[in-house]
């Protein structure tokens, strides 16, 4: 994890959707983040995956908030299928890196979140 004694990192948003690691991309925000190294933005894709994968309130008519249409669909088709077909715990690679320990995509967008409002 890239660490300065001085400085952080800013994200601005948009860390899904696009490119072949995005579950790893994640990961590493989402560590420095923590370890108090990065501060990160939501980005519009964050905002539209967290409305994909958040149950809609009962009685909105809605499955979840983000409408699962072929549009949206489309948007987050990478995303997707990395989730799909990576594994669910984490792994190493030749390289030493760990990938992401997400297992769905609810887990890796929760810590989007405000904490009173986590499932």
């Amino acid at each position: 994890m890239w660490r300065h004694a001085q400085r952080q990192a800013i994200f601005l948003g948009d860390i899904i959707d696009r490119g072949p690691r995005i579950r790893e991309a994640l990961h590493i925000v989402h560590d420095m983040v923590e370890a108090g190294q990065a501060h990160c933005i939501m980005g519009n894709h964050e905002f539209s995956a967290l409305g994909w994968t958040t149950p809609a309130l009962p009685g909105s008519g809605k499955q979840f908030v983000r409408e699962h249409s072929p549009r949206h669909a489309r948007l987050i088709e990478e995303t997707l299928t990395q989730f799909a077909d990576h594994p669910t715990t984490g792994t190493t690679s030749s390289a030493g890196s760990t990938s992401c320990r997400c297992s769905s995509m609810p887990d890796a967008f929760a810590w989007y979140m405000p904490a009173g409002t986590r499932a």
